[in-house]
């Protein structure tokens, strides 16, 4: 097996944990070093297990005794992953020809009115979503 995905959410304390099997495919211990390296153009933050010399990334962070990552806010906004929040999934996937685990943001539903695209006091009618404006309008239309 080449690629293993997990779903894992991050919890108030802005921690994810690594599964156990993910880092056993890797030889990832507990309290192990691990380089951060964030890829903008997937929008994704690659972990590696840092050797004594991390070269070239974002960031060197620590798995706790439990195998999580903390990604506290400031490296999320230093990242480009602001909008990542506790509570949100995170998608991890191991890829063994690289020895590299990747973090990708699931997508959070957000849905839009389908005439302007406002997300904001959405209605759904029917199975279409439509913002207050737009079925206002469409009430003085009909009326």
């Amino acid at each position: 097996m080449l690629n293993t995905v997990s779903k894992q959410k991050m919890d108030d304390m802005s921690r994810v944990l690594i599964p156990k099997k993910m880092r056993k495919m890797l030889d990832i211990d507990e309290r192990d070093n691990l380089s951060v390296t964030y890829d903008p153009k997937f929008n994704t933050i690659v972990l590696q297990k840092a050797e004594s010399e991390a070269g070239r990334c974002d960031a060197i962070k620590s798995l706790d005794d439990y195998g999580r990552v903390v990604l506290n806010k400031g490296f999320r906004k230093r990242v480009g992953w602001m909008f990542v929040e506790e509570g949100d999934t995170i998608g991890i996937s191991v890829c063994l020809w690289t020895s590299t685990l990747t973090l990708s943001v699931y997508a959070k539903y957000n849905p839009k009115c389908i005439f302007c695209d406002n997300p904001e006091t959405i209605t759904k009618i029917k199975d279409a979503h439509v913002c207050k404006y737009c079925a206002k309008t469409i009430a003085k239309t009909i009326a």
